[in-house]
């Protein structure tokens, strides 16, 4: 059995239909774009977010 990496990541969606919510929307275009933008994305993500856990 195979699963694709994006049908695993998100489970199906439940409930109300609509549009994607924003976040999910920019892991989408996150997810298309190169390798080294997506680590530098990462990076940027990850500081933010240790400065705000201080």
């Amino acid at each position: 059995m195979s699963a694709s990496k994006d049908s695993s990541a998100y489970p199906p969606a439940r409930g109300k239909r609509g549009p994607a919510p924003k976040l999910q929307q920019q892991l989408e275009r996150l997810q298309a774009l190169p390798k080294s933008k997506q680590r530098l994305v990462s990076e940027v993500l990850d500081s933010l977010l240790a400065q705000a856990g201080r």
